[in-house]
């Protein structure tokens, strides 16, 4: 199969896109976590460029690569296709090339069908297709001439069926794009454990780490702020930057806009919380390791979770809104990685997700029902009187409570070490360019 790729390059799309949401040209995700970059040259695609491809028409299935860091910049009518070379896009009529949308490591719902009547979105079906990312992407394509079944879309998501379906028999709009299941942070943890394969390790001296030093987002303030009322900071690995008084939304649209927390003015003091006065490198090492998984990267890693009963996962989003639209980062697959128990506090029914992945959670050791809470403060609640149910049992109770959990642990390493969901993808890819032409 041919990736092509360098065109996007070219044209500097992702630069256009990000001056229009006020991004910085340095992102490091279009660096890191370009979907290109998660597969071998030679391999899994082989990478040519526009001219190369026009000059030799190789026979075998093709892709124009649409290299997705976010679907935002589709609300402001981005036309992807004018960045293509003309002579490509009579191609791409054809169906010889097809077009491949790559947005596997980020959270964005390009149906968004859960905010249809909304304050901001127009009453009727079809206007308020048309303004969601998936009705930008149909209705450029019906300006081109090109045909919506040629579009090929990846993103974590594990089925987008019931929403196509409920496009159709609700909205009475057939949408014929063809999904797959691709997550980059799955992938790249999968790479980590080719190379890393830690003991399991029963140890207190912590009860829990909880590692929110990123954006202070609501969900992250909110959870330390309640461990620090309920005194049991003391008791974790904890970080966190001072929280923001109010959310930069023109800049983060994608964060949960809430009322700004009267926080105790003693709590702001102790702000920013850090574990050990050093640069925090966790997530850029993640993000290398996407490429080229180092031990030496996952060792720095261990010293932020290890020594704790159990890991904390806040992650980077928690929609309240939304349950279609579950994703799950590298905050909760480095707990796998490192044999460690983990809470989420993330998007709704994220354990769920993770059920349907194979793995197995800890309702056994604790009340998981904190999965399908509505609010952010009853997830945060819940989460909170876990700890504090653990903080009131001596060591030799918590050994004797924790009984069996290494096997739930050690299954979902393996289960995490042996998905193949990358090379399904690549087989069904293949499949369905054929079925399209």
């Amino acid at each position: 199969m041919y990736l092509i790729y360098d065109n996007v390059k070219l044209n500097n799309y992702h630069n256009s896109a990000d001056r229009i949401l006020g991004l910085s040209n340095s992102c490091l995700t279009a660096k890191f976590l370009s979907f290109p970059n998660q597969f071998e040259n030679g391999v899994h695609f082989t990478f040519i460029s526009t001219q190369k491809y026009l000059e030799t028409l190789p026979n075998g299935p093709a892709f124009w690569i649409i290299d997705l860091r976010s679907t935002t910049f589709l609300d402001y009518r981005f036309d992807f296709v004018e960045h293509i070379n003309p002579a490509l896009v009579d191609i791409i009529r054809t169906g010889r090339v097809q077009i491949l949308f790559g947005n596997s490591s980020e959270q964005f719902d390009i149906f968004q069908l859960w905010n249809f009547g909304g304050n901001h979105h127009f009453k009727d079906h079809i206007n308020f297709y048309e303004y969601t990312s998936a009705g930008i992407i149909s209705f450029t394509l019906k300006k081109h001439k090109i045909p919506t079944k040629f579009v090929h879309y990846t993103d974590g998501n594990l089925d987008k069926e019931p929403l196509q379906v409920k496009l159709r028999t609700e909205f009475g709009i057939q949408q014929d794009y063809n999904f797959y299941f691709f997550d980059t942070w799955i992938y790249m943890s999968v790479n980590q454990t080719r190379i890393y394969n830690p003991d399991y390790e029963f140890d207190t001296n912590f009860l829990y780490s909880c590692l929110a030093a990123g954006i202070p987002k609501y969900h992250r303030s909110l959870l330390v702020y309640r461990l620090w009322q309920e005194n049991l900071l003391d008791r974790g690995k904890v970080s966190l930057h001072k929280p923001w008084i109010d959310y930069p939304v023109e800049h983060h649209s994608h964060v949960v806009h809430k009322p700004s927390l009267n926080y105790d003015p003693e709590f702001i003091k102790i702000m920013p919380l850090v574990l050990d006065g050093k640069e925090n490198m966790h997530y850029k090492n993640w993000q290398r390791s996407a490429l080229s998984p180092n031990k030496e990267q996952l060792e720095t890693e261990k010293n932020l979770v290890y020594g704790c009963l159990l890991y904390i996962s806040t992650e980077t989003l928690l929609d309240e809104n939304n349950p279609d639209n579950v994703y799950i980062t590298e905050k909760t697959w480095k707990a796998i990685v490192h044999k460690k128990p983990f809470i989420i506090l993330g998007d709704v029914f994220s354990l769920k997700k993770l059920h349907q992945l194979g793995f197995k959670t800890f309702n056994q050791w604790w009340d998981e029902g904190y999965d399908e809470y509505p609010t952010i403060e009853q997830r945060v609640d819940h989460i909170v009187r876990i700890i504090q149910k653990f903080a009131k049992m001596s060591e030799s109770e918590l050994k004797s409570h924790f009984t069996g959990i290494q096997t739930v642990v050690e299954h979902n390493y393996t289960v995490l070490k042996n998905m193949d969901f990358a090379d399904v993808f690549l087989e069904k890819l293949s499949e369905n360019y054929y079925k399209m032409l």
